[in-house]
């Protein structure tokens, strides 16, 4: 298969900052683990969320539903900031 891909690091940068751990899409093939993580620990916590959200404690879980969320999407940039330019150039033997 011949590398026709032509990604860069800003790409990956600014989609993982509108996009979080859906910014891992970008590089699939490298990055399934972590997406799928990501995943996985957002939906948990919304069901979570839905299950009690009408019970008193619902209230003082949203912040723990935010926290996940920011702490995936700080996950991803920080993950796509320090990979070199190389990885992206030379994507998906890189």
């Amino acid at each position: 298969m011949s590398n026709n891909s032509k990604k860069t690091k800003v790409s990956a940068i600014v989609l993982s900052v509108i996009f979080s751990f859906f910014g891992w899409l970008y590089t699939y093939d490298k990055d399934k683990k972590k997406f799928w993580t990501g995943f996985a620990v957002v939906v948990g916590v919304l069901v979570i969320y839905f299950a009690i959200m009408t019970l008193v404690i619902g209230a003082f879980f949203l912040p723990i539903v935010y926290l996940a969320y920011f702490g995936i999407w700080l996950w991803a940039l920080i993950d796509s900031i320090l990979k070199p330019n190389s990885f992206y150039e030379n994507y998906p033997n890189g």
